[in-house]
């Protein structure tokens, strides 16, 4: 079975403590040979290694072999325990006595992860003998590892290689861990259903043929920390070495610090009943899916509930969560499943997620009727647990709700990752932002259905009555559309002079000035211009419309301005309604730029606003229109500071919301 628990606490069996020494030797390794280039990168990398791993390992090159006969390719990296592994190096080594394998690329392009991919496979194929020193199976595995000295081009370009080779090779042949130097690791975390921590995880040997898959998300990851990509790639060996032998010569090692890393989500992975590693389904992610309403267990009599448990669809069956103290071992005894063909892992927090189990949601429907008619447990679904409220009639594939909710709502992830009061905070105020948006746009959604309503009917004589030289047009138009633009006028200044100010100013942005008369407008940006001269820039140019925006809710507010009467002119062929106008632009098209200025000014804003809030490893790309999700066609994604794609840097434009 795999180890998805954090082996470093696992891992005090009867290691000696850690020294100074080799603490400060491990911690330093990125450091020591993150400038070489060429083949001294290699040369010192085997070199560190070897006084890292221990009297046991020995570091070698060359070929693995098994029982079988059959051979790896080439590796120039192989670590390998006991005497009989030999001492030559460059001969073949024996695959039993081999903890890890790694490839060293100079230079990481598509090109030559594919080649090492296929080496690191090579080696993960070979069967292994089991070890008298070996505890388990599960530390028995092979561990494959690609070092790269440098990188042509964006990480992305690597990655989407990556999951293309991985959607052509079985799961247990996969590249364990990629190693860019000086820039991240690609590596695979693990979470359980119903819980949010990522923890560590070590890849099950391939031959380990259990009876059951283990019900969890394997995470594909962009990794980032202090200590550096190939400092933490070492740690993670070291943990495998300590389990693959007993006892080593390697110390205990301390337990990583979660804030000293930082891992961003690439894509998740499931194991379907056959074993095979699968990616999750899109429907299944967390952003796509409707929370459901667990069911209650209930002892005889009782009032309280024992547990609560919930069905994941999984691939092509599903998994059980239960969160309680009752044993979910109890509950699966009912469903009819042949003897030790699944598992329970439990988790901290009473959390028990099964192994994948060949059910659909009619069949955990009667393992819960099967349970309730042999056993004293009641089970019980409340009616009301989950108030889903409908907001508006469009999902994630609406370029605005993707781009200007589920979008920022991800980046603000980014930015309050270890402050939860600030997370609150910046969601009372988005909230309130994002309700005004959302009024500002029905606003001219009603607006321009009201005019072009009008036209039809009137062009098309619906209401238009002749009499001799009189035309008689029966239908006014004049006091609704009035209060359209209003309604209109009101909304979109209340989202950037209000409720839009408030937010900036909790991200530490005053725009206050914006709003201001001219002198006050420039004062104020030339205090922002020494502090985010980007910002100063782009409002210097939203001020050209901005202002346009509020001296025409003005003029209604405090000038007693009225849009003007809608008048007609008549051709042989129609009377035709000409349309008033706000400013010397006709209604309708000023409502709808005004509208699509205050999306792109949201949208840009606090996108700026949350980056600086990013951890200096990370910040924001745009991903091109053809390239975006039709499901979600977000305009941001998260890319490495350095090693990744092109960042964003705030700009104005004239581009529409839609175009951009």
């Amino acid at each position: 079975m795999a180890r998805p628990l954090d082996p470093a606490a696992s891992c005090s069996y009867e290691a000696d403590p850690i020294s100074e020494d080799f603490l400060a030797r491990l911690r330093g390794l990125d450091a020591r040979i993150g400038d070489l280039s060429g083949p001294a990168f290699a040369d010192a990398l085997r070199g560190e290694l070897a006084g890292l791993v221990g009297g046991r390992y020995r570091i070698r090159s060359g070929r693995l072999f098994d029982a079988a006969g059959t051979t790896s390719d080439a590796l120039p990296l192989i670590i390998a325990a006991d005497a009989d592994a030999g001492d030559e190096d460059g001969a073949d080594a024996e695959v039993s006595t081999v903890a890890a394998v790694a490839d060293i690329v100079d230079v990481l392009t598509e090109k030559s992860l594919t080649a090492a991919y296929a080496r690191i496979a090579s080696a993960k194929r070979l069967a292994k003998r089991q070890h008298k020193d070996t505890p388990n199976d599960s530390s028995n595995g092979t561990l494959g590892l690609v070092f790269a000295r440098s990188i042509d081009g964006p990480v992305e370009q690597i990655v989407e290689r990556l999951q293309a080779l991985n959607a052509e090779t079985p799961g247990g042949l996969w590249l364990d861990r990629l190693v860019i130097n000086g820039v991240c690791a690609l590596e695979y975390g693990i979470q359980f259903p119903g819980a949010s921590a990522l923890m560590g995880w070590f890849p099950p040997t391939p031959d380990n043929d259990l009876p059951y898959r283990l019900g969890v998300y394997i995470v594909l990851t962009k990794t980032i920390g202090a200590l550096g990509p190939v400092t933490a790639a070492a740690t993670w060996l070291l943990q495998h070495l300590q389990l693959f032998r007993r006892p080593t010569d390697i110390p205990e090692l301390p337990k990583p610090d979660p804030a000293d890393r930082k891992a961003i989500v690439v894509s998740g992975y499931q194991y379907n009943l056959a074993g095979d590693l699968k990616p999750v389904p899109d429907e299944y992610y967390r952003d796509r899916m409707v929370p459901e309403v667990p069911v209650q267990i209930l002892g005889p009599g009782a009032k309280e509930p024992l547990a609560a448990l919930r069905f994941v669809p999984w691939q092509d069956g599903g998994v059980i969560v239960l969160t309680g103290k009752f044993p979910l071992d109890g509950l699966l005894i009912f469903a009819g499943l042949k003897p030790n063909s699944w598992t329970v892992l439990r988790q901290p927090g009473d959390l028990q997620v099964s192994s994948v189990l060949p059910m659909d949601r009619r069949g955990f429907a009667q393992l819960l009727r099967v349970a309730g008619v042999r056993s004293n447990l009641r089970f019980h679904q409340p009616k009301e647990q989950f108030f889903v409220q409908k907001v508006g009639d469009e999902g994630t594939a609406s370029p605005y709700i993707a781009r200007l909710m589920l979008g920022l709502l991800t980046l603000r992830d980014q930015a309050y990752t270890e402050d939860e009061a600030g997370r609150l905070a910046f969601d009372r105020l988005f909230e309130a932002m994002h309700q005004s948006l959302s009024t500002c746009r029905e606003n001219v959604a009603d607006l321009t259905r009201l005019w072009r309503d009008h036209v039809e009917a009137v062009t098309s004589g619906k209401f238009v009555e002749r009499g001799g030289q009189v035309i008689r047009v029966t239908e006014s138009i004049d006091k609704p559309l009035r209060r359209e633009v209003t309604d209109f006028l009101t909304s979109a200044v209340r989202v950037s002079k209000d409720t839009l100010q408030n937010l900036a100013r909790l991200l530490g942005a005053e725009i206050g000035f914006l709003f201001q008369k001219p002198a006050a407008f420039e004062n104020g940006l030339a205090r922002l211009v020494q502090t985010d001269p980007h910002l100063a820039d782009y409002l210097r140019q939203t001020r050209a419309w901005s202002e346009e925006l509020v001296l025409a809710r003005n003029a209604i507010e405090h000038d007693g301005w009225v849009l003007p009467r809608v008048n007609y002119r008549t051709s042989p062929e129609a009377v035709v309604p000409e349309e008033p106008e706000i400013r010397g632009v006709p209604v309708t098209r000023f409502a709808e730029r005004m509208l699509d200025r205050t999306c792109c000014f949201v949208e840009d804003l606090v996108a700026h606003l949350l980056v600086a809030k990013f951890d200096v490893k990370i910040t924001l790309t745009t991903v091109p229109p053809a390239k975006r999700t039709p499901s979600s066609p977000l305009r941001f994604t998260i890319t490495l500071a350095n090693g990744g794609l092109a960042p964003w840097v705030l700009a104005y434009d004239d581009v529409t919301f839609l175009e951009r």
